[in-house]
Formats: structure tokens, sequence, C-alpha cells
């Protein structure tokens, strides 16, 4: 568990401390931790004079590691926008195309169904107009009837045949009148089968329109629900390659990272090796020199135990 401890801290720090927390875009402990590795660095060559050189060396390739692994993330946050906005931008250009074509399938059910209206309003037309011929029918029939029954009676009430041939002539006028009446009728009645024909004829010909109507609506139909599949299989295709290319992108990150740390890893390693190497060839010089100097020493030495006898 993290020690918490509290500080007093002048406001002017604070603002210094801030400043460094943006502008390397740390966390306050993150920022604490750099600048007590900083102490220890600067510490560190205090120390040792002799490597500051190499401790810096070192640093530099901890802050080259970092910004390899930073600009390798931010590729990969760029690249994973980049491909969601084009995934977006196709799916809204889907949408909108599914979107006419619904509008075209609702017009042409809506003119299908207007069509559908007339044709039911003209057969109304129709059977009506076949019901009033059907009622002059009867009525001239009835007419007929009453026309035969009266003169029937009239001619059995009259006796006298004089009056018989008047009242058949009178009732022959009538019946001439009322036949003339019947042939009106009929001819009204021819119209109106006349009419009740091309409302027949209109009738039908609403009612293939209808049909085309349908047939046309079932057409839309199915070529709405081809677009459908078409634009559900493409969806599925973006976002199988919005996956692969991200997979991709991270696996390329991922070397890029992997290869920069080893870029780094082979340089410090190189450097350790050069630095060993020299460190050993002073090793080697410092101890042939240490032994070139016994020698010389031990020969005065021995020339003044050689005087002695003299």
């Amino acid at each position: 568990m993290a020690n918490v401890k509290t500080y007093k801290m002048e406001p002017e720090t604070s603002e210094k401390l801030q400043k460094i927390c943006e502008e390397l875009n740390l966390t306050w402990d993150g920022t604490f931790q750099t600048l007590a590795n900083l102490y220890m660095q600067q510490k560190a060559i205090g120390a040792l004079p002799e490597r500051g050189m190499e401790v810096k060396e070192f640093q530099s390739l901890l802050n080259r590691v970092s910004e390899a692994f930073t600009y390798a993330l931010t590729v990969n946050a760029d690249a994973e926008e980049r491909i969601r906005q084009e995934f977006a931008k196709k799916f809204a250009a889907q949408q909108q195309d599914l979107a006419a074509e619904k509008t075209r399938a609702d017009l042409a059910a809506k003119a299908a169904k207007e069509a559908e209206l007339r044709a039911k309003e003209q057969e109304g037309q129709a059977k009506t107009l076949r019901e009033q011929m059907e009622k002059l029918t009867r009525d001239l029939s009835h007419a007929k009837e009453d026309a035969r029954l009266a003169a029937k009676a009239q001619a059995d009430s009259l006796a006298d045949k004089e009056r018989l041939n008047a009242l058949q002539a009178q009732k022959i006028a009538a019946l001439t009148k009322e036949n003339e009446a019947c042939r009106e009728q009929a001819a009204a009645a021819k119209e109106v089968q006349a009419k009740a024909d091309e409302l027949h004829r209109s009738l039908e010909a609403a009612e293939q329109a209808r049909r085309q109507a349908e047939a046309q609506v079932e057409k839309l139909r199915r070529a709405l629900e081809e677009k459908e599949q078409e634009m559900k299989a493409r969806t599925n295709a973006l976002e199988e390659q919005y996956t692969h290319e991200k997979r991709m992108l991270l696996m390329k990150a991922e070397n890029e990272r992997q290869s920069a740390v080893l870029t780094v890893k082979s340089e410090y390693a190189a450097r350790i090796e050069s630095l060993q190497e020299k460190y050993m060839e002073k090793l080697a010089a410092t101890y042939n020199a240490e032994k070139q100097k016994q020698p010389d020493a031990q020969a005065p030495a021995e020339e003044g135990k050689a005087a002695d006898p003299e």
C-alpha cells in the first residue's frame, strides 16, 4: 500500500510543478518520480564524474524508448479513430440509400391503394346502374300487365260494340303512348347498360392497374429486401475490414515498439560491451605499467647490495 503524506508547498513552486506536469503529460506522482530520477542521475554523475557521459547516454536511450512507445500508441489511436470515422461515414450512406428505397416503396404502395379505392368506387357506381336498370325493367313489365288487365276488364264490362271499339281505340292510343314510353325507357335502359358496360370496362382496367401496382409493390419489396441484404453484407464486410485493419495496426504498432526496444537494447549492449573493452584495456595498461615499475625499483636495490662489499 502506498504511503500518503501531506506537504506544504509555496504557490510559485506549485505552479512550476503544475507546468512541468502539463508539459511532460505526467501525473504528480510521475513528476516527482522524474525529479527524483533526475536528482539520482546528477548525484551519480557527481560521484562518478568519469562515467557521467555513460549515465547521460543511458538516460538518452531511456528517453528514446519512451518516445518510441508513445509514438506507437499515438499512431495506433489515430488509425483506429480514422477507421471508425470511415466506417461511420459508409454506414450513414447505406442508411440513406435504405431510407430512399423505403420511401419509393411507400409511394408505390400508396399509389396502389389509391387505384384500388378508385376501382371500388367505379364498381359501386356500376352496381347502382344495374339496380336502376332492373327497376326500370320491372316497372315496364308491371305497366304492361296492368294495361292488359284493364283492357280485359273494360272489354268484359262494355256491351256495346261501338263503345268497345272506341274504348279499344282509346286503349290502343294509350297503349301506343305507353309503348312509346316503354321504348323511351328501353332506350334509357340501353344507355344505362352502355354506361354499365363502360363502368365495367373501367372497373376491369382499374383492377388490372391494381394488379400491376401490386406486382410493382411486390417487385419493389423484393428489391428492398435484396438491398437490405446487400447492405447488411456490406456492413459485415466493413466490420470485418475494420477489425482486420485494427488488428494489423495493433500488430504493426507492437512490432514497431518491440523493434525500438530491441534497437535500444542492442545499442545499449554494444555501448556496455565497448565500455567493458575500454575498461579492460585500461586495466591491462595499468597492470602492465605497475609490472614495469616493479623491475625498475628492484634494480637500484640490487646495485646497492653489490656496492657494500667494496
